[in-house]
């Protein structure tokens, strides 16, 4: 889900879809003046979940890549901005 969209549902704070840096959760946290931030942060996650599939592409060649690199015995690890909980959800998504 955009940051536009979700803001524009829980409060009148307009705010940059391209934010860098912060994971999604300090970005809610830190910019939304809504009193229902709880219910906010799970409309969220709900949202991301549901359009995750229609806004990241799965890429079979990713896959085969490291597929191929843990077989040769590299050690692979992850480096995102996301929140845990959206890390979560991608990778159930992706299949990773």
């Amino acid at each position: 889900m955009h940051f536009k969209k979700f803001f524009k549902n829980y409060d009148t704070k307009t705010l940059n879809d391209n934010m860098f840096g912060p994971s999604e959760l300090d970005i809610i946290k830190e910019n939304l003046n809504s009193k229902d931030l709880d219910d906010a942060i799970e409309y969220f996650y709900e949202q991301y979940m549901k359009h995750h599939a229609e806004l990241v592409d799965h890429y079979q060649e990713i896959d085969d890549m490291l597929f191929f690199l843990k077989n040769a015995g590299m050690t692979l690890g992850i480096v995102t901005e996301k929140a845990r909980r959206s890390l979560d959800i991608s990778l159930q998504v992706l299949r990773m």
